[in-house]
């Protein structure tokens, strides 16, 4: 499964971010998450402008739609590939 970090466009650099390899959070395969590119710009934002977070949503690459705290649950549940 492939998760996307959508962000406002407001801090987007296109219209539509959704299938952007930048927005790439990753990939989760037999208990592993690979992180992209977007998981990188997830942990920026986390660290230098966590009150954006109220407007980022995280969809998956079946359009299913979780919460910062659902992507962090299952983060748990794997492992991270640094």
């Amino acid at each position: 499964m492939t998760y996307y970090l959508l962000i406002p466009e407001r801090l987007a650099e296109a219209e539509n971010n959704l299938h952007t390899s930048r927005y790439e959070l990753g990939e989760e395969s037999f208990g592993t998450f690979y992180p992209g590119q977007g998981f990188h710009l997830f942990e920026d934002l986390a660290d230098r402008a966590p009150e954006l977070l109220e407007d980022v949503t995280i969809r998956t690459d079946q359009d299913e739609a979780l919460t910062i705290e659902e992507f962090l649950e299952k983060l748990d549940e794997l492992t991270v590939l640094v």
